[in-house]
């Protein structure tokens, strides 16, 4: 009895330590800031869940069909897991396009007003969170020699250090 009591709380401590490390995944790993909801509240919940369905199943129909239980919850686990990332892949791709898109029409801009520093600025801002530094250290640098007030100084120095980084 109290093994299986051990069980089921590791079983449910599991379950909804991996829902709330996918949610917290959409901030660590894909930038797209905070989840939206409370992970401790849905951490709890998906607890609660587990452990009370699992502690029905387990002593009224047995371990054997506790066992089926226990699987189809990694299943669903699983399945949400899965969409979950899906879709964080997904808010990543749209937000790269909405990026890729609002840079091209800077570019566009530039063209027609060449000396103005804040589209410089926010080019930079674009190509560096895109992953392309030297575009973004070329626009920084044109900003900064443009208007050379702290702001722009400091991104000048901190995309050639992270260019550096990257090339060592």
């Amino acid at each position: 009895m109290t093994g299986i009591i051990i069980y089921l709380l590791c079983f449910s401590c599991f379950c909804a330590g991996a829902a709330v490390w996918v949610l917290e995944r959409r901030e660590r790993r894909y930038r797209l800031g905070n989840y939206r909801g409370d992970g401790l509240l849905t951490a709890a919940g998906i607890f609660i869940f587990t452990y009370l369905g699992n502690f029905a199943v387990f002593f009224t129909w047995g371990a054997g069909r506790g066992l089926w239980l226990d699987l189809a919850i990694l299943a669903l686990l699983g399945a949400f897991i899965w969409g979950k990332e899906r879709s964080y892949r997904e808010e990543v791709e749209e937000l790269r396009r909405e990026q890729l898109s609002e840079a091209a029409a800077l570019e566009a801009a530039l063209i027609k007003d060449p000396a103005n520093t804040a589209r410089r600025e926010r080019l930079a801002e674009l190509y560096e969170s895109l992953g392309d530094l030297e575009k973004a250290l070329l626009h920084a640098e044109e900003a900064a020699r443009m208007d050379p007030i702290q702001k722009n100084l400091w991104k000048v120095k901190t995309l050639k250090q992270e260019l550096e980084e990257r090339k060592s």
